[in-house]
């Protein structure tokens, strides 16, 4: 979501709208993807990581910005980039369904400045927001669906400063969970799927449907480093070890092993609850639009996705098909050709590509 977001706060002359580097900021790294066009497919033309400093950026938040700076002038210097498309943390996010009564498409943006206050806790005139029309008026149907993405500009402002600071021009801001839609759901697809984002410190929930996210959500409790301390503290081993463990055993192979099993079994017991919750909010909730809102499916990413074991885990205890996914669907959607990064990497850069993804698709 927040497709133009950026363009429509800060817009840019023509000249400057031309190939971005995909750049997506979390607590402990900088991702960065470049794509080039490859016929009609796209090619990886390079890609990395640059870590963070603990204490840089906390849950989405920059709390030291001259080290931040710093991290970006490192990756202009060593790329030579200067165009980037960046992501804005989910977290401070806030995805909003609004239904109005049908009005001129000019009055819509102030119309829904009004009624933010009621669905979001921070003052209309503190956030930034853009909107996708979902539904537009029909002879049996009055109104307009619409859903809002909303920012807090403070937070915005944080990053765009320390984006130019470093030398960096940014063409785009997007939330994250759009960022990696564009990268995971095929274009072809339009029935609801739920993406969980299963990274190192957190997990993000949102659903896409039709392209579009249409509700998120953030759990802090839940994340891959929950897995390796608690192997770690239940068979005393050094983090290196039980981090090895997970990414070598995970839940296929600990049954062989009762004090392995016991020491992921309640964090990722914790993880399908969290699922299930979503979901079940979702079916209840989930009625913007036309068409069968029902979940397909849900998609596995982030890099603690490829666990041994969980895609099984999670498809037998909820009852609905469970899958990794397939960051290079509008990329290389042929599969003509051996991706550059390893499938197991490949869903830490998933943000990085949609951002960079991007640039090909400006007016998605």
């Amino acid at each position: 979501m927040v497709n133009s977001l950026f363009h429509k706060l800060f817009p840019l002359p023509r000249y400057l709208e031309r190939r971005a580097t995909g750049i997506d900021i979390s607590d402990r790294s900088i991702k960065y993807c470049d794509l080039t066009p490859d016929g009609k497919q796209f090619k990886l033309e390079r890609f990395g990581e640059i870590p963070l400093p603990v204490g840089v950026v906390e849950s989405g938040q920059v709390k030291n910005r001259p080290a931040l700076v710093e991290a970006l002038a490192k990756l202009r210097s060593q790329l030579g980039v200067v165009y980037v498309a960046m992501a804005l943390p989910e977290e401070p996010a806030f995805v909003v369904k609004l239904t109005l009564p049908a009005m001129p498409r000019a009055n819509l943006r102030s119309s829904i400045e009004l009624q933010l206050e009621e669905h979001v806790p921070l003052p209309a005139d503190s956030l930034a927001f853009d909107y996708d029309i979902v539904r537009c008026p029909t002879p049996t149907r009055n109104d307009y669906d619409l859903i809002v993405s909303v920012f807090p500009k403070a937070i915005m402002t944080d990053y765009l400063e320390a984006t130019i600071a470093a030398g960096l021009v940014p063409t785009s801001f997007e939330i994250e969970a759009q960022a990696i839609a564009r990268a995971l759901i095929p274009r072809e697809e339009v029935r609801p799927s739920l993406v969980v984002d299963f990274g190192k410190t957190r997990t993000g929930f949102f659903v896409v449907s039709e392209g579009k996210v249409m509700a998120t959500s953030t759990v802090a409790s839940v994340g891959g480093e929950m897995v390796t301390a608690t192997i770690q503290k239940n068979l005393g081993l050094s983090y290196e070890a039980a981090e090895s463990l997970k990414i070598e055993r995970g839940i296929l192979q600990s049954r062989s092993n009762s004090l392995l099993l016991f020491a992921l079994i309640p964090i990722i017991s914790v993880l399908r609850d969290e699922i299930n919750k979503f979901a079940s909010y979702w079916d209840t909730h989930g009625e913007v639009g036309s068409g069968d809102k029902r979940l397909n499916k849900i998609i596995l990413c982030g890099g603690q996705s490829t666990l041994p074991g969980l895609v099984e885990y999670l498809s037998s205890s909820l009852g609905i098909k469970v899958e990794l996914g397939n960051v290079w669907a509008n990329i290389t959607p042929k599969q003509t050709k051996v991706p550059p990064i390893k499938f197991n990497d490949s869903f830490k850069y998933v943000a990085s590509l949609g951002l960079a993804l991007k640039s090909f698709d400006h007016h998605d």
